[in-house]
């Protein structure tokens, strides 16, 4: 989870040399993204369990 944090952090100082606008943007997603967490989700097709083949 660090590892993820510490990537994300990266990109967005990236982001933001890019335009400061894009900063925004992507704060507004992070909390949409945390709101979501908090909300009891079925885990996407992709990270379901596959039957052994």
């Amino acid at each position: 989870m660090v590892i993820v944090m510490a990537q994300e952090t990266q990109l967005r100082a990236d982001f933001i040399r890019l335009d400061p606008k894009i900063d925004r943007v992507a704060t507004e997603l992070r909390q949409q993204i945390h709101e979501e967490k908090l909300l009891p989700q079925p885990p996407p097709e992709n990270e379901k369990t596959l039957p052994d083949q």
